[in-house]
């Protein structure tokens, strides 16, 4: 109805502003902070706490399912197969394997020297007269690096400039099925073009057809095949472009903040610092789990921390486990 309908947007706006830039961070800090340590959240529920999220995230079996954001993903922004909807076990393991063993010996980069090259401050005392952060820039500079580490071949201007379209696009997949329909899908035509275009890049480099041949030779059918190499298509977009995307230009951008504090740390031990950028504001603030079996939790209800109830949970009620609050949890 009409006021099922309305509720589930409601639900779905702070996610609908997180896919367009909105903070994250803050969002979940004040759910945190303002409700407790499993706040309600899209239809199941929140969980905060480092001792919460780890004991699923080290967990042999790990129910998930193909949600973002505890939103039902579409297909047309990604298949049902992808590994990161799939529960671990034997067959999460054999899939892994398959393609770890497919792109064994990734290229190295394709300029190493990148960030070190115009990306990050060289003159000193910083005063502005070297050039300003360019975001625009940085993300031009990820896109050609990360396809040529992964395909081992150099994206052509068509394919580069479709790339940066997934930077502008690719946040419509955590919207929820429920807003896809009230737009009759149109925030996901440009997604589907893109996947389109840049799974005919990666078809004809050499890893694509080794992707593809890999998958036969394990008894696929050739649509199978393709679901396979699709699948690396959809993770290298949304785990390597936005996920690697936002930690580099976040680190990046924190450099320039302040070089003076910052650029020394940089220098000194760059993985070190990476680490901890990633820490304090991780490229995957939450990821989606679903709970195995039924269970009773205490769930904050009402804002300002007024209070909370016991409530029932059935098995597959979706669970967010929040490691951006996990990641500052003493």
């Amino acid at each position: 109805c009409a006021g099922d309908a309305a509720v589930k947007i409601a639900f779905q706006l702070p996610l609908f502003l997180v896919a367009y830039g909105g903070d994250r961070l803050t969002m979940y800090r004040h759910m945190h902070e303002q409700l407790g340590y499993v706040t309600p959240f899209a239809g199941g529920v929140a969980l905060h706490l480092h001792s919460q999220v780890g004991a699923v995230m080290n967990s042999k079996d790990q129910p998930r399912g193909p949600y973002l954001g505890a939103m039902v993903v579409p297909e047309r922004c990604m298949g049902a197969s992808t590994l990161i909807f799939q529960s671990t076990g034997p067959e999460h393991t054999r899939m892994r394997e398959l393609l770890r063993s497919t792109l064994v010996g990734l290229s190295k980069a394709r300029d190493p020297e990148a960030f070190d090259a115009g990306l990050l401050p060289e003159a000193e005392p910083f005063d502005g007269s070297v050039a300003a952060y360019s975001e625009e820039r940085v993300k031009r500079t990820l896109v050609r690096n990360l396809w040529f580490r992964l395909f081992k071949s150099e994206a052509d201007e068509a394919l580069e400039s479709t790339l940066l379209s997934y930077y502008t696009w690719g946040g419509v997949c955590v919207l929820g099925d429920t807003l896809h329909a009230l737009t009759l899908g149109k925030l996901l035509d440009p997604v589907e073009v893109i996947r389109k275009n840049v799974y005919e890049g990666a078809v004809a480099t050499q890893v694509g057809q080794d992707v593809l041949q890999s998958g036969r030779a394990e008894g696929f059918s050739e649509q199978d095949a393709v679901a396979l190499l699709m699948q690396l298509v959809d993770g290298f977009m949304f785990a390597g472009l936005l996920g690697t995307g936002h930690l580099v230009t976040h680190t990046l951008a924190r450099i320039w903040g302040d070089p003076h504090t910052y650029l020394p740390m940089w220098r000194k031990d760059r993985a070190s610092f990476l680490l901890e950028s990633a820490r304090l504001d991780p490229p995957v603030t939450s990821v989606t789990a679903v709970l195995g079996e039924a269970k009773n939790m205490s769930v904050a209800s009402g804002w300002g921390g007024t209070g909370h109830r016991t409530v029932h949970l059935e098995r597959g009620t979706t669970a967010q486990l929040v490691i951006s609050e996990a990641n500052v949890d003493p």
